[in-house]
């Protein structure tokens, strides 16, 4: 029996630019359809990606190109005191 095992990589950055934050998620797969679309998705994975671009208030945008690229930019929210 052979197994030919692929080994993947997958690559998160977090950085700071004046007032926002940038999450950028990366892998080497053989990435997404080009007719995908994110935002309207039903799989599991990009609904919880949704999810927390939702609560960060943030924004989402990706690429296809060598796997897959996500950007998620997004501010610092500000809360309020509850008590």
């Amino acid at each position: 029996m052979h197994l030919n095992i692929e080994i993947g990589e997958i690559r998160i950055v977090l950085n700071k630019q004046e007032d926002n934050y940038i999450l950028t998620i990366k892998d080497n797969g053989i990435g997404l359809s080009e007719d995908i679309q994110p935002e309207n998705s039903r799989s599991l994975g990009f609904m919880l990606v949704n999810a927390l671009v939702t609560q960060l208030e943030g924004k989402i945008c990706f690429e296809i190109e060598n796997g897959t690229l996500f950007i998620i930019t997004f501010k610092e929210l500000e809360y309020q005191n509850r008590i």
